[in-house]
């Protein structure tokens, strides 16, 4: 039996998914997170074989959780299912661990055969967008910026572009408004912007905004 938990913020893409692989006679859905930091929480506890994770989650992306669920319950595998299709974005989830990769344009029996790969020690890539990513993950692509920040900048990066002041990060991060500003000016000097507002645009261009 395949133990799945599925994490995705959209309740009624969530219970589709429940129903789908509800009716696979090889998988059970062990729980569903909605949010980022529900999901590496509740893979910690439960240890699913696969984690099907949304690209965009609310509190902590689907990037960053796919990190710490690799750090926090190595034995689970993550299968990305996100309505995110730019190469860019596809291999970034290839690199931080994600053993495959499926857009919302999938039909539901290519979710399930992306989920028994996984769980086969196989990595999954939809076909709309592998040519790409295979360009993209031999170097021939533009290459990802937001690969120069590190696991706390991507984490503040996300907050701020969904409209959440230095003083809201600190409080949610526990940590001093001073040190949420040294954040931003590291990451502004990064990646070359010089303003707020570049960096909203770069966050929001880069997926890290949750926003639709």
């Amino acid at each position: 039996m395949i133990r799945v938990l599925i994490a995705d913020d959209h309740l009624v893409v969530a219970d589709g998914l429940r129903c789908l692989l509800g009716r696979q006679k090889d998988m059970e859905v062990v729980g569903c997170a909605a949010t980022g930091v529900e999901a590496v929480e509740l893979a910690q506890a439960l240890r699913p074989d696969i984690v099907l994770m949304d690209y965009r989650m609310p509190e902590l992306d689907g990037i960053e959780a796919t990190v710490r669920i690799a750090q926090r319950a190595p034995a689970t595998r993550v299968v990305m299912l996100s309505r995110e299709i730019e190469a860019r974005h596809v291999a970034r989830a290839i690199r931080v661990g994600a053993c495959g990769y499926m857009t919302k344009e999938a039909t539901g029996d290519e979710v399930i055969g992306a989920i028994r790969a996984a769980h086969a020690g196989r990595r999954c890539v939809d076909d709309r967008v592998v040519g790409d990513v295979l360009a993209e993950l031999a170097g021939r692509g533009r290459g990802d910026p937001s690969e120069l920040l590190s696991s706390r900048e991507r984490q503040i990066l996300q907050l701020l572009a969904i409209g959440h002041t230095n003083q809201e990060i600190a409080a949610l991060l526990t940590l001093s408004a001073r040190t949420v500003e040294t954040y931003r000016a590291r990451m502004m000097r990064k990646l070359d912007l010089r303003d707020l507002a570049s960096l909203v645009r770069f966050a929001i261009r880069h997926g890290f905004s949750v926003l639709e």
